[in-house]
Parts: structure tokens; sequence; C-alpha cells
């Protein structure tokens, strides 16, 4: 599957059940992050053993909705503590997926890095 395209057009993941549950939103090794919802945004990390196919316009899971409870993603509320590239994909999912502009980086009162979204189309410089 070709990853970066589907994630960047937010290719819809539906259930066995034909449940649709939100958009594809990052690929890592073994999964993927799914975002549905507008108001109470739910988040999935969906294993990619979980992937029955893709049909060009949804992601096909192998298991129904009432399944995806094991799979929640809860970026809030977590007692483990984050690493910095996690954090990381965490501000760049979260910012320019779904906006334009500029994501500043400072530790220490220091930028540390400065990404800028040139559109709404994930196109990003680093400096």
């Amino acid at each position: 599957m070709d990853w970066d395209s589907i994630i960047k057009s937010k290719k819809n993941v539906r259930t066995k059940d034909n449940i649709s549950i939100g958009n594809v939103a990052a690929n890592y090794d073994n999964y993927i992050l799914v975002i549905g919802g507008v108001i109470n945004k739910h988040r999935y990390k969906i294993p990619k053993s979980s992937i029955e196919s893709y049909n060009g316009s949804e992601v096909i899971l192998n298991i129904n909705h009432q399944d995806l409870k094991l799979f929640t993603e809860d970026f809030y509320k977590t007692n483990q503590s984050k690493s910095i590239e996690s954090m990381f994909m965490d501000i760049l999912i979260k910012g320019l997926g779904f906006m334009s502009g500029t994501v500043k980086i400072a530790i220490q009162d220091h930028d540390s890095l400065i990404i800028k979204s040139a559109d709404k189309k994930n196109k990003t410089t680093c400096n």
C-alpha cells in the first residue's frame, strides 16, 4: 500500500461490519493511526495485521467495530512518559495535518526546530 498517498488524502477506514471509524492520520512500522469523530475525537492505533484490504478509496479492517476498544489510543490520559520522537509525531499529526502555518519547538527558550507548512497539502520545510 502507498501509505504516503493514503495519509495525504486522509482515506477512510471501515470495519469488517461496514462501520466507518475515521481517517488514516499516520503510518508506523507495525500499525496505523486512525482519527475519527468531530467533537469527541477517537484515536485508534490499528495493527497492520488487522488490515484486510485497500480498495482505492477505503482501508478495510478484518475486525468488527466492537473490537476497536482494544486499539483505542488515548494521547491525553496516558501514564507512560513519551519519547521525544513520539511527541514530535503527535505535533506533526495534530498540527500540520490539518492546518497551514508554522510549528516552532523551543527548548529552554532557544529555538530548536521550526517547521513551516506551505499549504494545507502537508508540504513542509525544516529549518
